[in-house]
């Protein structure tokens, strides 16, 4: 991890002093820190989870939401940056109406979220629900054995 460390403030460096990028060099080192400190995980996940036999567990395609989700994801993005332009340079009470697109578009996002991870919800408040019955039941048979 000294490694990060080091080639953050490398980068901080180079891009704050060498290339005179001030405050967004600092931010862009923080990028690069970011992801390689991700990709190293990545890397040690990986490694890990094949040495256990586990290889299937971590795989891109469990990872990356359906096509569905990450449509809906870049129309929001689409929606609230046109949304964005049209209410800049207003007042603050005039932009009200872009946070309302702000809010549609979580919901929007929520909503084929929830519709495409329905059966992993479904899932697992059945087992909430089995393993809260479990507990009930070993619960009573406790009272009643005292």
């Amino acid at each position: 991890m000294v490694i990060f460390s080091l080639g953050f403030v490398a980068s901080a460096i180079i891009l704050t002093q060498w290339l005179q990028w001030g405050d967004a060099g600092l931010v862009w080192a923080n990028i690069l820190n970011l992801g390689a400190r991700a990709f190293y995980a990545g890397m040690f996940v990986n490694t890990f989870f094949a040495r256990s036999g586990h290889a299937d567990v971590v795989r891109w395609r469990k990872a990356v939401p359906p096509l569905p989700v990450l449509l809906s994801f870049g129309t929001a993005a689409l929606i609230t940056r046109w949304s964005a332009t049209k209410y800049s340079g207003l007042g603050i009470t005039q932009q009200i109406p872009h946070v309302g697109v702000g809010v549609a578009c979580i919901v929007g996002c929520l909503g084929a979220w929830y519709v495409a991870y329905s059966f992993y919800f479904i899932e697992t408040f059945t087992d909430i629900q089995l393993f809260t019955s479990i507990r009930a039941i070993s619960r009573n048979k406790d009272e009643n054995n005292a």
